[in-house]
């Protein structure tokens, strides 16, 4: 009935949820593992490769990571420079 199919919607969600928050987790190691605000901005390519569920934050989190570094973040140009500003 309707409560069956609300509960299996709800664990298919959870599953997503689950499986966006795992590629999150993957692409937080990625970022952890760039030296440069060079080996960022390499990186920011592939995260268009995301999936729709995780994109918007992954791109938040190469942010976050980056800032996190000391790197500055110039939004026009749309990439990291080595130095803070």
């Amino acid at each position: 009935g309707i409560i069956a199919e609300t509960k299996k919607a709800l664990n298919t969600l959870t599953e997503a949820q689950q499986q966006a928050a795992k590629e999150l987790a993957d692409w937080q190691v990625r970022f952890d593992e760039a030296k440069t605000a060079d080996d960022l901005n390499g990186l920011m390519p592939e995260t268009a490769k995301a999936s729709d569920a995780a994109r918007d934050n992954v791109k938040r989190l190469l942010v976050s990571v980056g800032k996190t570094k000391g790197f500055a973040f110039d939004a026009k140009a749309k990439a990291f420079t080595q130095a803070a500003a």
